[in-house]
């Protein structure tokens, strides 16, 4: 796909003066992607992003940044992705007998097609399944950290347009408890 066109001209669109965290369902937080110092916009320093969460709207999020040439940092508090269409962990809102409510076509990803042998209103087990692998098919997979849940995201100076942001997250052991407490600086960064 292109870029838009304020960006095809190699200027960089104006950034907010703050960056507001959403929260979503599916746990993808987003702020604004500022494209200044970023290879796109004729400039050689490298960018990174940090996805908090690696349901669906993460993946889409991560393998965007990603395409987009950014050094992608996706942090998922479970030990496996999927957000919400994996049955069984602590977090996700499904039931064993859940298909979607809206329609295949309406589900899947422009750029990913779920495949035919799906039904129309596919099961959880199959969005699992789909989410899987458009993590694999775009090379998202080896990005996410796993095991690591985010406590905050913090900037380092306050209504700063070019702060870097504290990313504090939790590192589990192998048997699910708290290892100890990280803080990354994710240097110029967007977080998603």
């Amino acid at each position: 796909a292109s870029l838009p066109s304020r960006l095809q001209d190699g200027r960089a669109h104006r950034p907010r003066r703050r960056a507001k965290v959403l929260r979503g369902t599916t746990t993808a937080y987003a702020t604004r992607v500022e494209t200044t110092g970023h290879p796109i916009a004729g400039h050689s320093r490298p960018r990174s992003v940090a996805v908090i969460g690696a349901g669906s709207s993460g993946l889409a999020a991560a393998r965007h940044g990603l395409a987009l040439g950014f050094d992608v940092h996706v942090f998922e508090r479970e030990d496996d992705l999927g957000g919400n269409w994996n049955f069984g962990k602590p977090n996700a809102r499904v039931y064993r007998s859940t298909h979607t409510i809206s329609s295949k076509p309406g589900t899947e990803y422009t750029d990913y097609p779920m495949p035919d042998s799906f039904p129309d209103y596919p099961h959880h087990t199959q969005i699992l399944s789909y989410l899987r692998a458009y993590a694999d098919h775009f090379g998202v997979t080896p990005h996410i950290r796993f095991d690591t849940p985010v406590e905050k995201v913090e900037p380092t100076r306050e209504g700063d347009p070019d702060t870097q942001w504290i990313v504090p997250f939790t590192l589990r052991s192998a048997l699910g408890s708290p290892a100890r407490v990280e803080r990354s600086a994710v240097q110029r960064s967007s977080v998603m």
